[in-house]
């Protein structure tokens, strides 16, 4: 969505909330190909109906890649599409041998490609991977506490320790309504305070200039593209830390927002950095396999 732009990680980072696992982003592996933001997804639905990945010379490249081929997980599929792409080739969806059943099946991604001038019945869908998830965030105990007293977190924001180093599929639903259950259950026996805290003055400051927050905001998504993505390298993190230092110093008043984004992002870069091992939605081209040592090890601020 267009407003998370990681504020709850920042804010709690900067209140010396316990934050963990930043460098688990998930990246879906077939969003729309289009230039809009957010890109609409192409549920793996599609793919398990028998839809196939075809590069731009029509080669299926998945079966070479893995058994499982279009329905390995998300992070394989990820990174065979974005080595594609990186080789300079376009990736489709070839869901044709649906026909007419496709919008049968599925009216809502029928709908979105039809919006966008694609007939999947009749045409490819060109696809790429999204940033979709984190598996981090704030530490919670299984009543959705953090480590702050009477801040509790539930939802993405919020590492629960259920995803592990990669969410499966539609298991967002244990953040977004067991553990909301359960903070609200916690909240309703937690008594209230004996003397209401004194109130402090603060404010958000106004934004002076609305066009560079958004050149901020887009070039912390261009950098963090580039440098922290499905593939991420020692050298490439360095020089992303060195690229969102020089946004923030150029932020302008007001810019809180952006502050935010390129907070969570020197986050999820500086723990991406300390990963020095491949795993789950982590993968480092410079350290390509898990290591033991690495299992069971969170980094946490």
């Amino acid at each position: 969505p267009v407003v998370a732009t990681g504020d709850g990680y920042a804010i709690a980072h900067r209140a010396g909330v316990k934050l963990a696992d930043m460098e688990f982003v998930q990246f879906h592996p077939t969003a729309l190909d289009t230039p809009e933001n957010p890109l609409a997804l192409i549920s793996e639905a599609v793919r398990g109906e028998g839809a196939k990945l075809l590069n731009a010379d029509g080669e299926r490249f998945m079966k070479d890649r893995h058994r499982l081929a279009e329905l390995a997980p998300r992070d394989v599929v990820a990174r065979a599409i974005f080595r594609e792409q990186a080789g300079g080739r376009k990736v489709y969806l070839d869901a044709r041998r649906l026909g007419a059943g496709f919008k049968k099946r599925f009216p809502g991604i029928y709908a979105l490609c039809k919006a966008r001038g694609i007939d999947p019945s009749r045409q490819l869908i060109p696809v790429t991977p999204a940033a979709h998830y984190m598996m981090g965030g704030v530490v919670v105990d299984l009543a959705g506490r953090s480590s702050l007293a009477r801040l509790y977190a539930c939802g993405e924001v919020s590492r629960t320790g259920v995803h592990g180093a990669n969410r499966l599929a539609s298991n967002s639903l244990l953040e977004g309504l067991v553990f909301a259950e359960r903070v609200a259950r916690d909240l309703v026996q937690t008594p209230g305070l004996k003397a209401v805290p004194r109130k402090q003055t603060w404010r958000v400051p106004p934004l002076t200039d609305r066009g560079a927050a958004q050149v901020a905001a887009d070039e912390i998504r261009l950098v963090m593209w580039e440098y922290a993505g499905i593939a991420r390298t020692a050298k490439g993190l360095r020089k992303c830390i060195g690229r969102l230092d020089e946004i923030i110093s150029r932020l302008p008043e007001g810019a809180t927002e952006e502050a935010n984004m390129a907070e969570t992002a020197r986050l999820i870069v500086e723990a991406a950095l300390l990963r020095r091992e491949s795993r789950g939605g982590h993968y480092r081209s410079d350290f390509p396999r898990a290591k033991r040592k690495w299992t069971g090890r969170h980094i946490e601020w």
